[in-house]
């Protein structure tokens, strides 16, 4: 039988975020950077989890000199800005 993966609720960000920074402190990036992402899907917008992950992420390239070339997606796109009013030139509300 398969192991089924656990998704992260929204209650669920704090203890993932201290996870992700015991596994930074242990030098297991990529523990950490998966849990960052993980809570990323969940939270697009969540500033500790994308800050996290980039230092997750720059961890790995003093592995090995070739690790800074690896092409691969850093941050999700920050969710989309609420459309803003029109205005017009002169006119007050």
């Amino acid at each position: 039988m398969p192991h089924q993966l656990k998704s992260i609720s929204k209650a669920g960000i704090p203890e993932a975020i201290a996870k992700a920074e015991l596994y930074r402190y242990l030098n297991e990036p990529e523990e950490a950077e998966s849990i960052c992402r993980d809570i990323l899907v969940v939270d697009a917008d969540h500033q500790l989890a994308r800050r996290m992950l980039g230092l997750a992420i720059t961890d790995q390239f003093t592995r090995s000199p070739s690790s800074a070339t690896l092409l691969r997606p850093a941050l999700p796109p920050p969710a989309p800005a609420p459309p803003q009013p029109h205005r017009t030139p002169g006119h007050r509300q």
